[in-house]
């Protein structure tokens, strides 16, 4: 049983090292503050132009899940911004695009909730829905 256990902790110590030595280090992209500021402009012109289709939006015969992707798709090109952004600062278009995929998906996600939520006031008749 000892020398079953002694194998074993020699053996440990020689997967932890071979973990540990992978051939790509990641390594931090640095963004300048232009373009961090660049990018949380481009992120709240996005948010406006979400929110400005959810207040125009007249949901009607329309169903929730249509409607989100309708106001998605016409906020589109606010996130073009951020991709051009992040590559112009030598992003790569890796790391770029799953951050716009991150950013829809959260929105999307926002947006499906706010619309369900309109919808359900509307069917029991709440004053403030339209």
């Amino acid at each position: 049983m000892t020398k079953l256990f002694l194998i074993l902790s020699l053996f440990v110590p020689l997967y932890a090292h071979a973990v540990d030595d992978s051939p790509e280090k990641w390594q931090p992209t640095t963004l300048s503050d232009a373009s961090i500021k660049k990018i949380q402009t481009a992120k709240h012109q996005y948010n406006q132009c979400i929110s400005k289709e959810i207040t125009g939006l007249n949901i009607g015969s329309l169903d929730v899940r249509d409607a989100t992707h309708h106001i998605i798709k016409s906020c589109e090109e606010k996130l073009s911004i951020i991709r051009q952004t992040f590559l112009d600062e030598n992003v790569s278009t890796l790391l770029a695009d799953r951050y716009l995929k991150m950013s829809r998906t959260q929105t999307t996600r926002t947006t499906l909730k706010h619309l369900m939520f309109l919808d359900a006031a509307k069917k029991m008749g709440y004053p403030g829905a339209k």
